[in-house]
């Protein structure tokens, strides 16, 4: 017997070929309807608003501060295990109320009060302070 002989013979198998490239429009040939917008309706009629607002507001200068009220108020420092140290402490003024003047009008704004607790106390109320650059009168 002389020698044995195989054949290979790749297979190709039609849904690994690449397909044909899609076309998404068709030829204007092919249905006259195509491309072609038929608009309908009612007939023209114009629609106007029957009432209209509008509103507006500018301040050219903003408002000054003429005076305030303020609360004198010592805060002590607390340590990282809840006690209070009475040799440290800061000493704040907290607002309570503004007196503020505009290019029209003079007003207030109110605050509340500050509140003592543990760990601070209010050493002093009522306390004006003045604007020494304010040119107004600045009272209400």
């Amino acid at each position: 017997m002389a020698g044995f002989e195989l054949i290979v013979r790749p297979a190709v198998f039609p849904d690994i070929r690449p397909q044909a490239p899609r076309t998404l429009t068709t030829p204007a040939t092919a249905d006259p309807t195509q491309g072609i917008a038929i608009l309908g309706g009612a007939g023209g009629k114009l629609i106007d608003p029957t009432e209209s607002y509008s509103q507006s507001w500018s301040r050219s200068l903003p408002a000054i501060e003429s005076r305030r009220r303020v609360d004198k108020v010592r805060t002590y420092f607390t340590n990282a295990d809840g006690t209070i140290d009475e040799n440290q402490w800061v000493d704040t003024e907290v607002i309570t109320k503004v007196w503020l003047h505009d290019i029209s009008q003079d007003y207030t704004r109110r605050y509340a009060a500050p509140q003592a607790d543990a760990s601070s106390e209010i050493m002093e109320t009522g306390v004006m302070k003045y604007n020494p650059s304010f040119r107004g009168t600045g009272e209400l």
